[in-house]
Order: C-alpha cells, then structure tokens, then sequence
C-alpha cells in the first residue's frame, strides 16, 4: 500500500517517504508510512514473532517505538528538525499476535 499525501510539499512527502523507508531500525520493526498531513503522520507495524518480549507477549518498546517514530515524523512533515528528549506511557493490555498497530 503506498502513503497517501494530506497536503505536504511533494518534495518533502517524498523525502520523508523515503527516509522512513531506509532506516534501519524501523525496517527492523516494520515500520511503514500509512500517511502524512502537516502536523500528523500515520505510521503501521504488524505484531509479529519477533516483536514478543519473553513472556511471548508483545514488547511496549514496539508500541513506543511506533508512537515516537509518528511523533518525529510529524514533526518533520512542518519542515523542522527535531527528537524526542522525553517520552513514556501506560499499556493496559498486549497487542495480539497479527495486530495492526496505527
């Protein structure tokens, strides 16, 4: 499925398409672009086998990950620069093996 384009400039869509694309820890995770607007981007990972922790249920790293890689590249979509300096959140409940995480 390719990224749909809410209104960013071309050739920053298209830079940020494929800087996420070719990094390697969000290949590592599986991590693709599902959209992006200014101010908002909409990334996906599916849960799979390798994303467990030893318990066999899914890593939080891979929800954070997820949160903190669609905050960045929101960001990014206004044309700025940025990291996180902070972050942290509660889960309640494990993603189910298959799950699509938005």
């Amino acid at each position: 499925m390719s990224a749909v384009n809410y209104g960013v400039k071309p050739a920053l869509f298209n830079h940020i398409k494929e800087s996420i694309e070719q990094t390697p820890y969000y290949n590592l995770l599986g991590f693709s672009l599902l959209s992006l607007a200014p101010g908002r981007a909409e990334m996906t990972a599916v849960v799979g086998p390798n994303h467990t922790n030893p318990l066999g249920y899914t890593h939080g790293g891979l929800v954070l990950s997820l949160a903190d890689a669609s905050m960045a590249n929101a960001v990014r979509s206004l044309g700025i620069k940025g990291l996180t300096a902070d972050i942290s959140t509660s889960l309640i409940a494990s993603a189910p093996m298959g799950s699509e995480l938005v």
